[in-house]
């Protein structure tokens, strides 16, 4: 029973190509539409990128790193998602998803309001290797005027993916980057149950500024930071971001 929660899902799921900056690039489409972005992950990627980080760049083939669109576990599976998973060896894997947005006032500073949706097979109260496979494994969201993306940097010998941006570090968030809450869904461990359910968050009661660039543009971040040592496989439904000028 607990493989089916932190298995790794390789037979339906397989390995995209990752950049050497640990991302995957897709088209980008959607736009700000009156002071907001609504996308729709179950009709389609939309133009956002998925990247990895908090990992080693050698032998890191154990890590099971996986992002695509696709088809959601049952009992959703009347509908896709964007689905990113990973084997968290680390203690600290950042799994992220981002897109620029345009149009935007330049060189100005706007209020973002997040409310997302995502796939959750965690329940609460389960125990785990560095931390449970529900509460300690944080959704994230942020934007910066620089993309997000993971580069290489050297730490006593060992050559690491990192962030380019400050995110925060799992509870904690950063200055590009709040934490919406955590990954575990409604149902309880000693229920035995962990098919996977819809779960909502929202900034709501989250103050979040970024500041656009000279032309108008900002990146945009979805993530999950991971201190729960084993497989977490989540998916992106849908998310909105409203946009207001201060």
């Amino acid at each position: 029973m607990m493989n089916k929660l932190y298995g790794v899902i390789s037979g339906i799921f397989s390995v995209m190509l990752l950049g050497c900056d640990g991302s995957i690039s897709v088209q980008q489409s959607n736009d700000v539409v009156n002071g907001k972005l609504v996308v729709d992950f179950r009709q389609s990627h939309h133009g956002w990128h998925s990247g990895f980080a908090d990992y080693p760049q050698q032998n890191n083939s154990d890590f099971n790193l996986i992002a695509r669109h696709d088809i959601l576990p049952e009992p959703l599976d009347e509908n896709k998602a964007q689905m990113l998973s990973g084997n968290n060896l680390s203690s600290s894997l950042f799994m992220f998803l981002t897109r620029k947005v345009t149009g935007l006032d330049a060189n100005s500073r706007y209020d973002l309001l997040f409310t997302v949706t995502l796939a959750s097979n965690a329940p609460q109260n389960c125990v785990g290797a560095g931390g449970a496979p529900g509460e300690d494994v944080y959704i994230v969201a942020g934007a910066s005027t620089q993309q997000p993306k993971a580069e290489l940097v050297n730490e006593n010998g060992t050559t690491m993916y990192r962030m380019n941006i400050d995110h925060g570090q799992q509870s904690m968030g950063g200055s590009d980057a709040i934490v919406l809450g955590n990954f575990a869904n409604s149902k309880d461990c000693s229920q035995q149950n962990f098919d996977y359910e819809l779960k909502g968050l929202s900034s709501t009661n989250i103050q979040f500024t970024a500041d656009t660039d000279a032309n108008g543009n900002l990146w945009l971040l979805l993530a999950s930071d991971s201190g729960f040592v084993g497989t977490t496989a989540l998916y992106f439904v849908e998310a909105t971001i409203e946009f207001t000028k201060l």
